[in-house]
């Protein structure tokens, strides 16, 4: 009964023709496309102004869509790892993260592939910049935090003066 209430409360797809499948759909929401914006274990750890966590609510609060295709992610529609032989696993978007839109008739949300999302990507780059930047400012331990989250260990020095430096590295150019 549990799978049939959260089957009921979930999106409706729109009919988008014989050739569209649900595992076409699926590879459309998180297929890697090459994109990388930052290392996935820096995303992780990045905190909102609020502290809480940078994924927190899926993103949603940017119109980005929860992936229903894929329950084992915590990322939204069109968000990707990016896997790539000799450099750590990256967050990257594909074309579905700008063009997945959901619209809601009579209270029943309808999931529209290949539409323009209403989603508000700068703020979201605005954001990433922000969290990185008060990592590195760390106010009230903030990097060794962040640092903590990304190593999952207790770092020692020379770990935080490498992560610092590759976090700073990355942020510079981007800011």
């Amino acid at each position: 009964v549990a799978g049939a209430t959260a089957q009921a409360q979930r999106k409706l797809d729109v009919d988008q023709g014989p050739d569209w499948t649900l595992a076409d759909r699926a590879a459309y929401y998180s297929q890697n496309q090459g994109a990388r914006i930052m290392p996935l274990t820096w995303f992780r750890a990045l905190k909102q102004d609020n502290g809480q966590p940078f994924l927190t609510d899926n993103l949603d609060r940017y119109g980005y869509l929860k992936n229903h295709e894929d329950p084992t992610t915590i990322l939204p529609v069109g968000f990707t790892v990016n896997k790539m032989d000799g450099l750590p696993d990256a967050i990257g978007l594909s074309c579905a993260a700008c063009h997945t839109r959901e619209i809601f008739v009579e209270g029943k949300p309808y999931r529209l592939d290949g539409g323009p999302a209403i989603a508000d990507f700068q703020s979201f780059m605005w954001d990433i910049d922000r969290a990185v930047a008060r990592a590195l400012g760390n106010r009230n331990g903030a990097f060794k935090e962040f640092a903590t989250a990304v190593l999952r260990t207790d770092p020692t020095p020379k770990q935080l003066a490498t992560l610092r430096k590759e976090v700073n590295d990355w942020f510079v150019p981007y800011h």
